[in-house]
This record gives C-alpha cells, sequence and structure tokens, in this order.
C-alpha cells in the first residue's frame, strides 16, 4: 500500500468535492436572484444574502482545498478539476470571475455558438424599439436617498 499514493489521492478527491459544493452553493445563491447585475430594486430576502454568505464560504474552502491539492502535487493543472465539476461549469465561473475568457465567437462553446445561431433572426430583418420613458406629467420628488415618482392616468379618448 502505498501511503504517499493514497494522500494524494484524497487530497485530489477533497478539491473536488469542495469545487462540486462551491459550484452547487453559486448555483444556489444565483437561482434566488442574489447576484443579478440588472436588478431593478435593493430589496434581499434574509434567505438570500444567506445563500450567498453560504456561496462565499464554499468557495473560500474550495479554493484552500485546491490549494493544498496543488501544493502537494495531486492536481498538476486547475482545469484538471473544472472539467470534473458540473461537467465543467466551475471553469467557466472562475475565467468569468478572474476576467480571462475571450470574448466572441472565439470564447464560445460549440454548444453556445448553435445556441446563438438558432436565435438570430432572419436575413434582412428589421427591428425597431419603442423608446421607453415616463409619460409625459409625470412629477418626480427626491427625497434623501430616495425618489417618489407620480405617474398621470392614460388618456382617455371620449
Amino acid at each position: 500500500v502505498d501511503v504517499e499514493a493514497e494522500r494524494l489521492e484524497l487530497l485530489r478527491q477533497e478539491a473536488i468535492d469542495a469545487a462540486n459544493e462551491a459550484a452547487f452553493a453559486q448555483a444556489a445563491a444565483t437561482a434566488v436572484g442574489g447576484t443579478s447585475a440588472h436588478a431593478t430594486h435593493s430589496v434581499v430576502r434574509e434567505s438570500d444574502r444567506h445563500a450567498q454568505k453560504l456561496a462565499k464560504k464554499a468557495a473560500k474552502r474550495a479554493a484552500v482545498a485546491v490549494k493544498a491539492a496543488k501544493d502537494a502535487g495531486a492536481i498538476v493543472d486547475e482545469r484538471e478539476i473544472s472539467q470534473l465539476v458540473l461537467g465543467g461549469q466551475a471553469q467557466l465561473d472562475y475565467e468569468a470571475e478572474w476576467g480571462q475568457h475571450t470574448m466572441g465567437l472565439d470564447g464560445m462553446s460549440p454548444h453556445e455558438t448553435r445556441e446563438m445561431l438558432m436565435n438570430l433572426k432572419p436575413e434582412g430583418t428589421k427591428e425597431y424599439f419603442e423608446k421607453k420613458t415616463l409619460p409625459s406629467g409625470t412629477e418626480r420628488e427626491y427625497g434623501d436617498g430616495y425618489e417618489v415618482v407620480t405617474i398621470p392616468p392614460p388618456r382617455l379618448d371620449l
């Protein structure tokens, strides 16, 4: 029985398990809507904050476990773990977090490219978008850290 090989395999498995846990926690935190970049309000439920907190803790534990396994030589390349964790989703999250993934078609997987092509409109299609503004007659009152917007009722043609 090779004790060193078993220790390295144990470290590698701990790193993979920690990375899986972190990926699931991050997915749960994202699913509850706590990490939207296009939020329209700042109301956050306590459970959402708790999910985000758990995701951050799991990510820290995973980073420590991966570093320990890497330092011991159980993991040669972090991409090795990312391929095992949630079908490579951890690698995508890692690259997005550090800003290392390329943009555009070169950065897309074949599946993403296929999906993008399916969502394209036929050639020559024109789309016009209505300007989104508040109706005329809208009044704004600015308070200390908030804004009250009064929108008039729609006009009815009689």
